[in-house]
């Protein structure tokens, strides 16, 4: 699911793209300082290692502990004995790592975002919905899709337009009008019609109308750059 966050001066859309096919964070930079127990029914349970070498106890021996005492029980053992920093529904899922060590909160909240499978990126788009640059992996919790938002508003920000190629699709986007009822056939390029016929006398003409140009093909004095050729010969020029 693609989600518009908002339209920005220089006319690029920032969007945020839902994916739900994350990398595990306890294999993803250096998120998951924290140990957790989660506890299924029936003797199951899913344990998940902190990266964190220094905490004393280990998810398997928490396992251990739940199944021989009450959680309320293993939680006050786990603060007072080893001095960590605990938390949970109160019931079948617990978290634990170091007092001293980063907030709990935020990597409960990644944790979780991982295992509901709300993950994803950003996207930036030029104002003709070209991608300009995106990245993905980023778990969608609050501090997270914050660094999102404030990491796309830069790329979008940073964005130019590339005159090449805003000529390139004038070119590609060139349709010709065919003639019939009296009106001559006109090719149309950049919003320019260039219509070309032969008159009564057997005269061909050439006839160019400027009323509906693009702007990007203006110069800077309000005029359209132009050359003519005939034969491979430059026969007008103006600037």
């Amino acid at each position: 699911m693609r989600e518009l966050i908002e339209t920005r001066e220089n006319g690029t859309r920032i969007y945020i793209e839902h994916d739900d096919s994350c990398d595990s964070p306890y294999d993803n930079g250096d998120y998951m300082y924290m140990s957790a127990v989660i506890h299924h029914g029936h003797g199951r349970y899913d344990l998940y290692e902190s990266k964190d070498d220094e905490i004393p106890v280990t998810a398997t021996k928490v396992r251990e502990a739940l199944h021989r005492t009450d959680y309320r029980i293993v939680v006050r053992w786990l603060e007072v004995v080893y001095g960590l920093r605990v938390d949970g529904d109160g019931g079948s899922v617990l978290f634990f790592t170091r007092g001293d060590a980063e907030d709990l909160s935020n990597d409960m909240a990644i944790f979780n975002a991982w295992r509901d499978g709300e993950c994803g990126g950003w996207i930036v788009e030029d104002p003709d919905e070209v991608e300009v640059e995106s990245v993905w992996g980023f778990y969608m919790t609050d501090a997270e899709r914050d660094y999102m938002l404030y990491e796309a508003r830069i790329a979008a920000d940073r964005w130019t337009p590339d005159p090449a190629a805003a000529y390139r699709r004038m070119n590609e986007a060139a349709k010709l009008h065919p003639a019939g009822d009296g009106y001559p056939a006109a090719l149309e390029v950049g919003g320019v019609l260039v219509l070309a016929y032969v008159d009564q006398q057997g005269t061909l003409r050439v006839s160019i109308d400027l009323d509906t140009v693009d702007s990007a093909i203006t110069s800077t004095h309000e005029t359209v750059p132009m050359q003519i050729a005939v034969q491979g010969e430059q026969v007008f020029a103006a600037a």
